[in-house]
């Protein structure tokens, strides 16, 4: 009888005990996972997360915590510099400054320093340094943080490279007679307009008006005779002009209001401020000397 009590008591202690077992194993098998969770690869494998990261995730978040320079734009000015707009993409400062390098066709011409940088802040500089050539094609390049001072999210889009046609201005007067006092009287009016399809620099503009009462023997002076000799009766005028770009025009008195019944010659002539002088290359330089006579006839 003991026996068989025994037994039976070992029996519902080992039933017990394999029940308890039976009850832990499912828990420990949800508490590791399935073996081909995500986030299980992501930290078994770290290579997984250096790949790189769409648009939006929260790894391309972290990169544009960091400033991200970019050049956004490239144009040309009126007087024909080099004008470009650099943006910081990321959400960082700069923390320094850095220089945009220009070239023009591959030629370094021209460094401009920029102040440290907000993030998502732009600014627009003109490269004072960095002409175009007149009158024949070229290419601009404008590389930011160009002396690599400034620790980026990307290195590999500080670049931006544009080609142009050739531009080229062409600069000319015409003179006409401006009515006035009820029409009894005129004054010359000089127009300086740019023809061409490039920007014009500034240029000097002299202008002489000589009057028909002190033409000896019918015949007006000589530019020439106007500039050497004081006593010659000239009115003089001579102003800067410009810069125009294609199409814009400046328009001006000069000489005094005289009655209509006046003959007048006026010239007019044009010429650069620039030097070496092919800065100055226009489409026609036959007409930057334009003459006329107005008066009652």
């Amino acid at each position: 009888m003991r026996m068989i009590v025994r037994q039976e008591n070992k029996r519902r202690f080992l039933g017990a005990c394999l029940a308890g077992l039976i009850a832990i194993v499912p828990k420990l098998a949800s508490a590791a996972g399935p073996p081909d969770s995500p986030s299980l690869r992501a930290q078994e494998d770290p290579r997984e997360s250096s790949l790189p990261s769409a648009p939006g995730s929260r790894a391309d978040s972290n990169l544009r915590d960091q400033p991200d320079l970019v050049v956004t734009s490239i144009e040309i000015d009126p007087e024909g510099f080099v004008k470009y707009k650099v943006r910081n993409r990321g959400k960082a400062s700069t923390g320094k400054s850095f220089i945009v390098a220009v070239y023009i066709d591959e030629a370094k011409k021209g460094q401009v320093l920029h102040n440290p940088l907000e993030g998502q802040a732009e600014e627009v500089r003109n490269a004072r340094e960095a002409r175009i050539p007149p009158c024949r094609p070229f290419s601009v390049t404008a590389a930011a943080d160009s002396l690599n001072w400034v620790a980026e999210a990307a290195e590999n889009n500080n670049l931006r490279k544009a080609s142009y046609p050739g531009f080229c201005p062409d600069i000319t007067a015409s003179i006409r007679q401006d009515l006035m006092d009820l029409d009894t009287r005129y004054r010359s009016k000089v127009t300086v307009k740019n023809e061409g399809n490039g920007p014009m620099p500034e240029v000097n503009v002299s202008t002489i008006v000589v009057p028909d009462t002190h033409w000896p023997g019918g015949n007006p002076p000589t530019p020439q005779q106007c500039i050497s000799d004081p006593n010659q009766p000239c009115e003089r005028d001579s102003r800067k002009v410009g810069p125009l770009l294609p199409g814009q025009k400046d328009s001006f008195h000069v000489g005094k209001k005289r009655l209509r019944s006046t003959t007048l010659f006026v010239q007019v002539n044009i010429s650069c401020t620039l030097f070496p002088p092919e800065q100055c290359a226009e489409q026609n330089i036959q007409n930057n000397v334009v003459k006329r006579v107005l008066g009652p006839h």
